[in-house]
């Protein structure tokens, strides 16, 4: 994965307002978790701005909410957008080692970023 792809990335996340008006594909994947679900703690990996995360956040008030990505500008403005979230800038291009539990990990755009899919999935 390049790491300048991601700089293009930056400035298309940044100039969106998506953490006020969610795009309907965020409806759409509650719907299929369920809206009714008793999350506790959601994992989004390629979290960028936040605007997912934060979502989910409103649909499931109680969770935790935890935001991976790989940008260090994006993080910032999901930190600045999600008060209490947590994140960290990790490389899911390469093994990771996940400490943690989830309830449930959502990932809306990142798996079109590889080529094979199996390293992703064995997070």
């Amino acid at each position: 994965m390049s790491h300048s792809k991601r700089t293009e990335d930056d400035k298309i996340y940044n100039k969106k307002t998506y953490v006020k008006k969610p795009k309907e594909i965020f409806k759409r994947i509650v719907g299929l978790c369920g809206s009714n679900k008793p999350y506790h703690k959601i994992l989004d990996i390629g979290c960028a701005n936040g605007a997912f995360l934060d979502f989910l956040g409103h649909i499931y008030p109680g969770a935790s909410l935890f935001g991976w990505d790989i940008s260090k500008r994006l993080l910032e403005k999901a930190k600045w957008n999600i008060k209490k979230g947590h994140f960290a800038q990790k490389d899911v291009s390469r093994p990771l080692k996940a400490k943690e539990t989830f309830d449930l990990i959502v990932s809306t755009g990142v798996t079109g970023c590889f080529d094979a899919i199996e390293p992703f999935l064995k997070i």
